[in-house]
């Protein structure tokens, strides 16, 4: 084992506050780009095979029967294997998915948040497994999942939600969302069994069996909180020019979720660059990207999208109009499909603000090509949110204060 210096480390810095989202997107760069030269081989691919992951979490559950009641509870205990049990019995087929598409990995970076060093050479790992091939020999999403989980443990959804982005981005790895609720979990009770089995170390000081105790407790709770988990698909809703945009982005930002936009998920779809105007296919409105056929087009990647994230166990939020009744009640059934939370947030500003809005748009390099000619146009076809529930539903604030707003949304998804 390698032992380095305290300066730099992750964990320290994660303690003091001092990390920002690029440092996180580069430790996904360097652990993706470790992860692209890994071994794999037919051996390998052995452990990822769902036997192997299922004596894994076996184990874990029978050595940890001796802590109920001490480091964690009998509801803890019980609903974290219901969820474990559930999910490997429902993704033995995806985890197939994975070995075929050479996702099983020699792995050895270990990537907790104490393990890893920023130096000015780029990352340094300690700790790193040398032995135990079934602990080396893993999906990669268990690793990812590992250092989303040191995240999530320090109270930076934000950070965890970037780190896991930003690998995707780098790796090309569009399956791996659907895997890490599952290994965050499986991480944070694996953390809290190696905490708790120092309590039965006859040589270990009462004082560092307290400090243990108090790690393992918090590590099994988190574990449970991934286990207890309701994802949310958050709507947004409104005409052009109301910050819808801006909204998702600080929703996703404080929730950790995942945000789809519809107007760079329209430009792909039409093999457009993401930052390029469409200002004339928007003033014809009936055609181009714009038309009536290609927002049901983009309305239908954007619901297939949301699919994919939900069934992962993430909240998603769809930064669209949503000016249809019938598309929100669609977004309404496809949350109930995957027994989420399902909540719409109706932006709407005064005239005066939402032309400045709009017109800000158009001067950036943004996604929207929205401008103020166009601002009033849906305002005929936009269904006002009448159909939902008060739960459902979260009005912005039309003075642009939206912290009363963000505050329920953050406390309907706690």
């Amino acid at each position: 084992m390698l032992h380095m210096p305290s300066e730099g480390v992750m964990e320290r810095i994660l303690e003091n506050g001092d990390i920002s989202i690029e440092a996180v997107r580069y430790v996904a760069e360097e652990v993706a780009a470790f992860h692209a030269k890994a071994e794999t081989n037919k051996y390998i691919n052995s452990f990822g095979e769902l036997c192997s992951v299922r004596a894994n979490t076996d184990e874990n559950f029978a050595e940890t029967e001796s802590l109920i009641g001490r480091a964690l509870n009998e509801e803890q205990y019980s609903r974290i294997k219901k969820y474990t049990e559930s999910f490997l019995r429902s993704h033995g087929e995806m985890m197939h998915q994975r070995i075929d598409e050479g996702r099983i990995k020699d792995c050895r970076i270990d990537p907790h948040a104490a393990h890893m060093r920023f130096t000015r050479d780029g990352i340094g790992t300690y700790d790193c497994i040398e032995s135990g091939e079934r602990f080396r020999y893993v999906d990669v999403a268990s690793e990812v999942a590992f250092l989303a989980m040191c995240l999530d443990k320090h109270q930076r959804p934000d950070l965890s939600a970037a780190f896991v982005d930003a690998y995707i981005g780098f790796s090309g790895d569009r399956t791996i969302a659907r895997m890490l609720p599952f290994y965050k979990c499986y991480r944070a009770y694996v953390r809290g069994r190696v905490e708790g089995s120092i309590l039965a170390d006859a040589f270990i000081a009462e004082t560092d069996k307290s400090v243990a105790l108090e790690n393992a407790r918090k590590y099994f709770s988190l574990a449970f909180s991934y286990a207890c988990r309701r994802p949310t698909l958050i709507i947004m809703a409104g005409i052009a020019g109301t910050r819808k945009s801006a909204v998702a982005r600080t929703l996703s930002e404080t929730l950790g979720a995942t945000l789809i936009s519809s107007d760079a998920l329209r430009k792909r779809l039409a093999v457009i660059p993401e930052t390029a105007h469409a200002y004339q296919a928007y003033q014809a409105f009936q055609d181009g990207i714009y038309s009536p056929w290609f927002s049901q087009k983009t309305y239908e990647a954007l619901f297939d999208q949301a699919h994919q994230v939900l069934d992962s166990g993430e909240t998603v939020i769809l930064d669209a109009a949503f000016t249809r009744k019938e598309d929100r009640e669609r977004a309404r059934e496809t949350a109930a499909r995957h027994a989420s939370r399902f909540l719409a947030v109706e932006c709407g500003l005064p005239k005066e603000e939402a032309k400045r809005g709009t017109g800000n748009s158009t001067k950036e390099a943004c996604l929207s090509d929205a401008d103020w000619s166009l601002c009033l146009r849906p305002k005929s076809s936009f269904t006002h949110i009448s159909e939902l529930s008060e739960t459902e539903r979260v009005v912005i604030d039309p003075s642009g204060n939206w912290d009363k707003a963000l505050s329920r949304i953050v406390e309907i998804n706690e």
